[in-house]
């Protein structure tokens, strides 16, 4: 599947630099080294990369918590069959 995401032209650097400032971006960046070069991965990469994290990550916290309350429904159930007297 293929999702393309369309950013107006007059609009591209504003969102590029808000993702960018909020999810940590550095134009210089330190190598194995440990001299500063010019980050090798663009500002727009870096924000595709966002988006991507962005929807893995609620892919996985969803099918997570719809584990654990199928785990905590099939405990329930197994408790229930507990003979205390």
């Amino acid at each position: 599947m293929d999702i393309t995401l369309t950013i107006n032209d007059d609009q591209k650097d504003r969102v590029i630099t808000a993702l960018s400032e909020q999810y940590g971006y550095k134009e210089k960046i330190e190598d194995d080294k440990g001299e500063i070069i010019d980050n090798p991965v663009s500002s727009g990469e870096f924000c595709r990369n966002i988006i991507k994290s962005f929807i893995k990550n609620v892919v996985i916290a969803y099918e997570a918590n719809r584990a654990a309350e199928s785990a905590r429904k099939a405990a329930i159930a197994n408790a229930e069959d507990i003979g205390v007297s």
